[in-house]
C-alpha cells in the first residue's frame, strides 16, 4: 500500500499513459517522485511535441504533454526515457566516482525497461 500511494497516486503516475507507467513508478521508487517527473519533462521538451515547465510535478499540462508524447514516439518515447535515466546515473558517477560500484547495476535495471522494438 506505501509503493501504491506514494509513490503512484500521490505523484498522479496512474495519470502518465499507461505503457509507461511501470517505469515511471519503478523510477519513483529509485530516485524520488520529483526527480523522476523531471527527468520524464525533459525527455518530453526534447522531443519537441509539446513543452512544460521541469518542475517535478505531474500536473494537467505534464499530463497531456505526456499522452501527446506517447502517441506521437510510441515506444520510443519509453526508450526515451530510459536513456535519460541511464544519463541521469552516469552524472552521478561522474559527481561521485565512489558511486561507479553501483552503476553496472544501475544501467541493468534502466534497461530492464527498454522496448525492443
Amino acid at each position: 500500500i506505501l509503493y501504491y500511494t506514494r509513490y503512484y497516486m500521490l505523484p498522479r503516475i496512474n495519470a502518465l499513459p499507461q505503457s509507461i507507467q511501470p517505469l515511471m513508478l519503478d523510477m519513483c521508487v529509485n530516485h524520488g517522485a520529483g526527480k523522476a517527473i523531471k527527468i520524464m519533462q525533459r525527455v518530453i521538451n526534447q522531443a519537441g511535441i509539446e513543452q512544460v515547465m521541469e518542475d517535478g510535478i505531474c500536473g494537467p499540462s505534464t499530463q497531456h504533454a505526456a499522452q501527446r508524447t506517447q502517441e506521437a514516439m510510441g515506444v520510443y518515447f519509453q526508450n526515451a526515457l530510459v536513456d535519460e535515466r541511464i544519463n541521469f546515473y552516469r552524472q552521478i558517477v561522474s559527481h561521485t566516482p565512489s558511486q561507479l560500484v553501483f552503476l553496472r547495476g544501475w544501467e541493468r535495471r534502466a534497461e530492464s525497461f527498454r522496448v525492443v522494438v
